[in-house]
């Protein structure tokens, strides 16, 4: 049963971590949970799931609430019906609650409306719409890697400061040249990665006055991951076109380059 719902890769992945200290939990769980509760007939999977989320829901276990959203979808429920029972939920364990629910589901569910895109693209959708989605989308993919691995706490923002820095190093001010955004945000994306051990302002060569920011040890292997998790997200892209996606990722970016040209940024 725990299989069925929660997935190979999961039990997988909490096996191989079992060891002297886990094994009494991992042998509770297996045989109270799943071979006890969840397999009785008084519910079906799909009310089970409903029951469990707003249960995590209301103890504000985000954890175990991503998996069991996850599950939930695995279960045959919908992304509308997981959205309702969270909304459901916020009358009576408190919106505050609901709302640290929805920002743990978001990543999970969006994706999971990809058919519904797909049928709205099919129908015409203006690609003034569906860029930004496509932009949401491929973010919350990205942000829920992150939450995945051995940086949690990097953010979008991070990760592009991270991609974009030379192996030599750059300023703050070249950086935000290479990112497209103001000075200030790129500021603060620094500050935050130095103070996390990501990054180190050393003295500038040519002006004594300037600071070069540069990848430590840890920044390096945090981008390394971040290269792999790319990498992961064009071969899925490239598996849902149905082909070679390097070439629309380029002209996309030709696009976007085009775009802060004309508009002065």
């Amino acid at each position: 049963m725990r299989r069925e719902v929660l997935g190979d890769e999961h039990v997988d992945r909490a096996i191989a971590r079992t060891d002297a200290v886990t094994a009494d939990f991992q042998d509770f769980i297996t045989h109270y949970a799943w071979a006890g509760v969840w397999s009785r007939d008084g519910l079906d999977r799909r009310q089970r799931s409903l029951a469990t989320i707003a249960a995590l829901v209301t103890l504000r276990a985000g954890k175990e609430l991503a998996m069991h959203v996850r599950a939930a979808l695995r279960n045959g429920l919908s992304v509308e019906e997981v959205k309702e029972v969270i909304l459901h939920t916020a009358i009576y364990a408190g919106v505050p609650a609901a709302n640290a629910a929805l920002e743990v589901a978001h990543p999970i569910l969006l994706p999971a409306q990809g058919a519904a895109a797909a049928d709205r693209v099919a129908g015409g959708l203006p690609p003034a719409d569906l860029l930004p989605n496509l932009s949401r989308l491929l973010g919350d993919r990205i942000r829920h890697g992150l939450e995945q691995s051995p940086y949690p706490d990097l953010n979008a923002n991070h990760a592009w400061v991270l991609r974009a820095l030379p192996a030599d190093g750059a300023r703050t001010t070249d950086l935000a040249g290479r990112g497209g955004v103001s000075t200030q945000a790129a500021s603060e994306a620094v500050t935050e990665l130095v103070g996390d051990g990501y990054l180190e302002r050393l003295s500038d060569e040519r002006d004594g006055r300037a600071k070069i920011i540069r990848l430590t040890g840890k920044g390096v292997d945090a981008r390394s991951f971040l290269d792999e998790l790319d990498r992961e997200l064009e071969a899925r892209l490239a598996a849902e076109l149905g082909g070679e996606v390097s070439g629309v990722l380029a002209a996309l970016a030709r696009i976007v380059a085009g775009g802060r040209g004309d508009s002065g940024q």
